[in-house]
């Protein structure tokens, strides 16, 4: 059964992210990735349903139709591809939010990525590949909160998911992921003990603090990390 590892970051609706997301653009050529498909040279979008596929001749025309309507843009590097998803308006999420799955108030903007699961155990570089364009998204976007969750790991953590309602309000997030990112607006939030025992590394990152529980995605099983949910509900206030 495959899996997908998914990065994504909360931010406010604005009317600037086309400009942002050249940016972005730009940071990932430098990483060597690039927005065409090297057989067809055609920048690949899919609309924020996933049931059409459109092609550009070149990125910017992409980047306008993404930041206007949302959607998700198809990037590569060598044999491994990897997926930038834009949601200006919280749309997707909403639709997400009305399955009836969770329970929660959709409240802001999102740019997420993701890519197989499999690229990441069966390379190194891919994870930090990886890493390397989430923190790019998270200079340029400077996001409110960020997070990074699989499919595997997902279903079970969805009883407590109430992920823009917890940042929409500063609370203490109700469900801890391996990796997290909170501005420093949100962080200084969080009472100074709060990750006392929970928290593998805390560092600063572009305006805020990255939370590890864990190395990286292909460092832990999900055992684990439920396990950690478990101790992180047991010390809520």
């Amino acid at each position: 059964m495959s899996n997908t590892w998914y990065q994504t970051n909360l931010f406010e609706q604005r009317s600037d992210l086309a400009i942002e997301l050249v940016r972005i653009k730009a940071k990932t050529v430098e990483m060597g990735l690039t927005w065409s498909n090297r057989d067809s040279q055609a920048v690949s979008v899919m609309t924020a349903d996933g049931m059409i596929e459109h092609k550009f001749d070149e990125p910017d025309s992409a980047i306008l139709y993404l930041a206007k309507n949302g959607g998700a843009v198809q990037l590569w590097k060598g044999d491994i591809d990897l997926s930038i998803g834009v949601d200006p308006l919280g749309l997707a999420y909403r639709a997400f939010v009305r399955t009836g799955v969770v329970h929660d108030i959709p409240s802001f903007a999102e740019i997420s990525t993701w890519i197989s699961a499999a690229h990441l155990s069966s390379d190194a570089a891919t994870t930090r590949t990886m890493a390397q364009v989430e923190a790019s998204i998270i200079e340029t976007v400077a996001p409110i909160y960020s997070y990074s969750v699989d499919e595997w790991t997902i279903e079970p953590l969805l009883p407590f998911w109430q992920v823009h309602d917890d940042v929409a309000h500063r609370r203490r997030p109700s469900i801890l992921f391996w990796f997290q990112y909170l501005a420093d607006e949100y962080f200084d939030t969080l009472p100074v003990d709060a990750l006392a025992g929970v928290a593998h590394r805390t560092e600063r990152m572009h305006g805020g603090h990255a939370i590890y529980l864990f190395d990286d995605p292909t460092s832990f099983e999900r055992e684990q990390l439920l396990a950690m949910n478990d101790m992180w509900r047991t010390k809520a206030p």
